[in-house]
C-alpha cells in the first residue's frame, strides 16, 4: 500500500491536505506550508476533510478539485515521504491508482510525477483522455519499469504527485473534481 487514505483524521497534525500538499497549503500547525501554487484543492473546507461516502474501499478517499482556468493553468497535489519508499519489494512491478471522476468534469490530461531522493523525476501521462470523466471507480495501472526507465530509483521513492493539465506547456483549461483511493504497488499476474 502506497496510500489507502485511511490514516488521515480531522486532527490538526493528520489532515489530508497536510500530507497531500495542494495549491493552497495550510497555516497551522506552524510553520505550515504555503502550498505549491497550482490550481488544486485537496480535501474539504470543513471537517470531515476526507470523502466518507464516495470510496473505492475502506471508509474514506481523497477529494481533489482542479481549477486550470487561471495561472499556472495546471493543478497538482504532492505527497512527500519523510523516509523514502522502497517500490522494489517482493517483485512488485505495477503502480495502481484508483480514481473516480464525473461526466461534468472539464477534460484535462491526468498525470503522475514520481521523484526519488536524488531528484530524478518521471512524469507519466494517463493515455485515456476521458479518465477523469468516468463516474465509476477505475484503476489506472502504470508499469514501474516506465519510472525506472526515466531514471527514478525505485528503491528510494521520495515523492509522488497527481496532476491535471500540462505542467510542461500549461494553457488555460477547465475545472472539476475527482476522487483518489487505494494507491498500491503490486506484482502483475504471470503472463499479464
Amino acid at each position: 500500500v502506497v496510500d489507502d487514505f485511511e490514516l488521515y483524521t480531522d486532527d490538526e497534525t493528520d489532515r489530508i491536505f497536510q500530507n497531500w500538499i495542494d495549491g493552497w497549503g495550510y497555516s497551522t500547525p506552524e510553520p505550515g506550508d504555503p502550498g505549491n501554487g497550482t490550481g488544486s484543492t485537496v480535501g474539504y473546507i470543513n471537517a470531515p476533510f476526507t470523502e466518507r461516502t464516495i470510496i473505492n474501499s475502506g471508509y474514506q478517499s481523497m477529494p481533489l478539485e482542479y481549477d486550470n482556468t487561471a495561472d499556472p493553468y495546471y493543478s497538482e497535489t504532492i505527497r512527500t515521504w519523510t523516509t523514502a519508499q522502497d517500490w522494489t519489494v517482493n517483485g512488485v512491478d505495477t503502480l495502481t491508482l484508483h480514481l473516480r471522476g464525473s461526466s461534468g468534469n472539464s477534460q484535462e490530461t491526468l498525470y503522475i510525477v514520481v521523484e526519488d531522493n536524488a531528484g530524478a523525476v518521471a512524469v507519466i501521462v494517463n493515455p485515456d483522455p476521458d479518465a477523469i470523466r468516468d463516474p465509476l471507480w477505475a484503476g489506472w495501472s502504470v508499469a514501474l519499469s516506465s519510472l525506472s526507465a526515466a531514471g527514478v530509483d525505485l528503491s528510494s521513492v521520495q515523492s509522488m504527485a497527481i496532476g491535471l493539465g500540462d505542467r510542461a506547456n500549461p494553457s488555460a483549461g477547465g475545472m472539476g473534481k475527482l476522487y483518489v483511493d487505494d494507491i498500491i504497488i503490486t506484482k502483475s499476474p504471470a503472463g499479464g
